[in-house]
Formats: structure tokens, sequence, C-alpha cells
């Protein structure tokens, strides 16, 4: 008897150290709720830059893009997207690829056109399911855009 209680405790410690360690694997849950909010298209209503340098919007710092003109970006739940500029002149038509990252607190987009290609980094400093605010971190003052969902 006491010779299958022995035998029974080593038994009984790898089974639940199996278990533990099969139960703390990462599940799927699918995309983020940043990733959610962000997948869809966007028109910029807003523009500004950080001119005192305290990387923070504040509204006097925040200029609203005419109605005229039209700033929009299409994110698509693949990573890739689209983009169209159109200040009246002429329009720019690009394709995006973008990630996110840090936690989903900074979001980068390769931008492609006919004749450039370039990657913008932003830091998300606002998400929801019908606002979007990014600050442009490539450059220095960073530059911020607003947008709603369209």
């Amino acid at each position: 008897m006491m010779r299958f209680s022995v035998n029974l405790i080593p038994a009984l410690a790898v089974t639940c150290a199996c278990m533990m360690f099969s139960s703390c694997s990462k599940k799927d849950d699918g995309p983020s709720e940043t990733r959610r909010n962000l997948v869809g298209n966007w028109k910029i209503t807003g523009a500004g830059g950080d001119m005192n340098g305290n990387k923070l919007i504040e509204p006097d710092e925040i200029t609203p893009v005419p109605e005229s003109a039209a700033f929009l970006s299409t994110y698509a739940a693949d990573g890739t997207g689209s983009g169209i500029i159109n200040t009246g002149v002429f329009p720019i038509n690009t394709t995006t690829t973008w990630e996110l990252g840090n936690e989903d607190k900074t979001l980068k987009v390769v931008y492609t056109s006919s004749s450039i290609s370039f990657t913008r980094y932003y830091q998300i400093v606002n998400i929801s399911t019908s606002r979007l605010t990014l600050a442009d971190t490539s450059g220095t003052p960073w530059t911020f855009t607003v947008s709603a969902r369209q």
C-alpha cells in the first residue's frame, strides 16, 4: 500500500504541472479593441502642430480642415488600406500597409503612390468607434490629426 501512494505523488505532481502550463498558454481572443476601432474609413477633420513642444493637443493648436478638402484614410483588417488627399488642385491616391505596435499605442503606416513611398509613425492619442486622434511622431514638432468615422 505504501508503494502505491509513493508512486502516486510524483504522477499527481507531473499531471498538475502539465495542467498549469497548458492553462497559461496565450489565448487568441481575436483583434484588440484598438484594432477593431481603427479598421474602417476615416476623414481628417482637424490638424495642427505641437507649437509649444509639450506633446499635448491643445484646442488652439488644432485647425479645422475645410469641408472642400478631402483627406480620407481607410484601414482594412488585413493591415492594408488606402488614402486620398485632395486639396482641390489634384488628388493624391495612396495604398497603405499598417501595423500597430507598443501594445497598440503606436501606428506605423507605409504610404505608396505612383511616384513615392514613405513611412510615418504615429502615437495613438485616443481612439473610439467614432473618433481618432493621432500624433505624427516622425518629426519635430509633432503634428496632430483628428479624424471622424465615415
